[in-house]
């Protein structure tokens, strides 16, 4: 990763992280920073020195950005694009034009932090929560705290746990049919003949009007309406057909979302199993299994999600995980009974993650 900084004539903060594709050996993470003179202290990269001008080739030891508040802003894809617009005593605003990234934010009620997200804005209300950019829309997940979520002419808060994909689609309204067309007079009709007229035969009953297919159970998680696509979902299993859920990772982790934020976590269980065992090289298997320990520790089986949030932590190439993963992994051992893996991961967090923000609570254990 190299970081360049550049003197600008005007006075607004940017800087803009972008990970990119590198050479057949891996991925390198190519990040550009643009900052007015003295700045550094408002947003710089963790765990690196500032290259000195005219430099290229500075190491970089991490991709997360550190804002002077003490809120981070952590890429999650590669690519992705973040561009710190504004920073300022009232307000931090940032603009995520591609992939996807997390957000830790400190509390501050005199500070705003906003990430723009195309049409879509997320402000922060003290939180952690991760946002995806795909073309017009943005998904939005909040981990912690709360956020506020806006768009054109609409608003939403999300609390934790909480996940939606924004704007929200409209629901297609079927078009009217057409009016028919006036018809010419008729010609008037021909005098009776003298003879009994035969019965007329009945005119064949017309046909039903086409059915409107029903919506995808895709669409309305999209929408955010997981509840529908739940129920749609199941539905689609139990009769098979072309709607049912694709053996890649994209339809198994949208279908485990689908069953987790309907209040069925359990069902989200095999979708999130079988990513893990066929796609561990896909970008969202760390997240699939940090996904996984979560619901397993929710239904109270410590000893089965401690692995899962161990798995992350080894799936996760970018460590964007690792702190977390670790974290829950001890607080897993804790609760399955097991002090010495608990104390093993603790430790192990103190060393890696001195000022982690779930060191109070590591050390004072649950």
């Amino acid at each position: 990763m190299l970081v360049k900084f550049h003197k600008r004539r005007r006075r607004r903060v940017q800087a803009v992280a972008v990970l990119g594709a590198a050479t057949m050996a891996g991925l390198a993470v190519g990040a550009y920073a643009w900052m007015r003179p003295g700045s550094e202290g408002f947003a710089r990269e963790v765990g690196m020195e500032a290259s000195p001008p005219g430099r290229d080739d500075a190491p970089v030891g991490s991709r997360t950005i550190l804002l002077g508040d003490g809120s981070t802003a952590e890429p999650l894809t590669v690519p992705s694009q973040l561009v710190l617009v504004e920073v300022s005593s009232s307000r931090v605003q940032v603009r995520l034009d591609s992939g996807a990234a997390r957000f830790r934010v400190a509390h501050s009620p005199q500070r705003a932090f906003v990430v723009l997200a195309g049409a879509v804005q997320v402000t922060a209300l003290g939180t952690d929560f991760s946002v995806e950019r795909a073309d017009a829309r943005a998904r939005v997940s909040v981990a912690e705290g709360q956020v506020r979520v806006s768009w054109a002419g609409d608003s939403a808060v999300l609390a934790a746990s909480e996940e939606r994909w924004f704007p929200p689609l409209a629901t297609p309204v079927p078009p009217a049919p057409p009016a028919p067309s006036a018809a010419p007079p008729a010609p008037p009709a021909p005098p009776a003949p003298s003879a009994a007229p035969k019965a007329t035969e009945p005119s064949p009953p017309a046909p039903p009007a086409p059915a409107h297919p029903r919506r995808s159970w895709r669409a309305m998680a999209q929408e955010g309406r997981y509840a529908e696509a739940y129920l749609r979902l199941k539905e689609v299993e139990a009769k098979g057909g072309s709607d049912a859920v694709r053996d890649e990772p994209h339809d198994l982790f949208l279908a485990a979302d689908s069953a987790r934020l309907s209040g069925h976590p359990e069902q989200a269980i095999p979708y999130l199993d079988k990513l893990l065992d066929k796609y561990a090289g896909d970008a969202r298997a760390p997240l699939a299994a940090f996904t996984l320990g979560r619901i397993l520790l929710s239904l109270g089986r410590p000893v089965d999600a401690a692995p899962a949030f161990h798995r992350a932590r080894k799936l996760s190439a970018d460590g964007a995980l690792d702190e977390d993963a670790l974290a829950r992994e001890a607080e897993s051992w804790f609760k399955a009974g097991n002090r010495v893996r608990a104390r093993s991961c603790v430790e192990e967090y103190l060393k890696l993650y001195p000022n982690g923000a779930r060191r109070e609570a590591l050390e004072r254990g649950w």
